[in-house]
């Protein structure tokens, strides 16, 4: 199984590289990004509702905000998903990405970039802390090497297959997020009793 999980982070570069992901890529590292026109809403409203937002959302143990500046109006936070893979009809195994969410506002609009991927293979919720994965861009020419050293064209298969659903998954989790930080950032919070 391990070296099933360390071919695994071989395809993802395989098909970063052939450009076939289900998730954006931009040199190799997994990025979200989009600008959001906010007509009559003044930055320091954004600002503040970015925020609370952020603030209020996120609230576990691995969430953190790494950056506040009022001055450039930017507000960074940084967090972890786990994205289950299906091998084998088990869902229990995949990957906990860390990533980083960072917002930057002016009047009328503002700025929202999701990146930094990376994390480890994860079996059974637990950290296994035998592969990381690393949308860096780097690695790759061992990554290609250990695939090619599998024979087995349906292991193969299967990995490209698991990988694919997996980044499918983390595509479905990452465009939920979006979605809640664009609603949450235009509507003024409730801060109400």
């Amino acid at each position: 199984m391990r070296r099933i999980f360390l071919t695994l982070f071989a395809v993802i570069s395989i098909l970063t590289a052939s450009a076939q992901l289900p998730v954006p890529v931009r040199d190799g590292r997994i990025e979200y990004t989009g600008v959001v026109e906010t007509p009559n809403v003044s930055g320091k409203d954004l600002y503040k509702n970015t925020k609370y937002y952020l603030t209020h959302a996120f609230k576990g143990a691995n969430d953190a905000i790494i950056l506040d500046d009022s001055t450039s109006n930017t507000i960074a936070l940084k967090s972890q998903v786990f994205v289950p893979m299906e091998i084998q009809g088990s869902t229990s195994q995949g990957n906990m990405f860390d990533y980083r969410v960072q917002v930057e506002v002016k009047d009328g609009k503002y700025r929202y970039t999701i990146s930094g991927f990376g994390g480890h293979s994860v079996n059974n919720n637990q950290y296994q802390g035998t592969s990381n994965v690393s949308f860096d861009g780097s690695g790759l020419d061992k990554m290609l090497e250990k695939l090619n050293g599998i024979a087995d064209a349906k292991i193969k298969e299967m990995i490209i297959k698991s990988t694919n659903g997996m980044l499918n998954n983390l595509n479905e989790k990452m465009t939920t997020l979006i979605a809640q930080l664009n609603a949450n950032i235009i509507t003024k919070p409730n801060t109400d009793f």
